[in-house]
């Protein structure tokens, strides 16, 4: 059995009490329903409930869009679901990873270069402040990716990665 109340959990009695009575009343198409994360491709309050009342998704991926937009639509969203959402979005280089006027910090590959542990900090700061501030709670960052192919054509990985210079130096040496 998962321990819940220990990390990454940290569940007390009364948390524990929650999923378990949760999980009880569940039918099976709700929890079919929160095995899926959708991207977000409309705002409409109407749309938004729709997803969670008659699907009942365990979380959305909104791309960048105006805050207020967000906002709105995320809090429809968490009001609108019987269980709590994940509100994913890509925030590795700031809060324009889902806000469009967010602030746009840098990219991995360039707080690396800084080779500046504050300017990480700053980074996660940024993009976790202001994703927050609209309803994410799930960042897809760091990214991890290993860009083994400095020739590779999908070129977004080699800004999006800290290590992409070392770990190609490493490979040749």
């Amino acid at each position: 059995m998962i321990n819940l109340k220990v990390k990454p959990f940290n569940l007390d009695d009364a948390g524990i009490t929650w999923v378990e009575e949760t999980l009880k009343s569940m039918t099976t198409d709700e929890k079919i329903g929160q095995l899926f994360c959708l991207p977000g491709t409309s705002t409409d309050k109407d749309t938004v409930e729709m997803l969670t009342k008659k699907i009942g998704i365990a979380g959305i991926m909104y791309r960048p869009e105006k805050g207020k937009k967000l906002q709105e639509a995320h809090r429809a969203l968490q009001n609108s679901s019987k269980i709590p959402l994940l509100i994913a979005a890509n925030l590795e280089s700031g809060g324009t990873g889902l806000v469009k006027e967010g602030t746009n910090f840098a990219k991995p590959l360039q707080v690396g270069a800084t080779n500046d542990p504050e300017m990480g900090y700053a980074l996660g700061k940024i993009s976790c402040s202001e994703g927050a501030a609209v309803g994410c709670n799930w960042s897809f960052a760091p990214i991890v990716d290993i860009d083994m192919n400095f020739r590779n054509p999908f070129k977004r990985t080699c800004d999006r990665t800290f290590e992409k210079q070392a770990w190609w130096q490493r490979m040749v040496l």
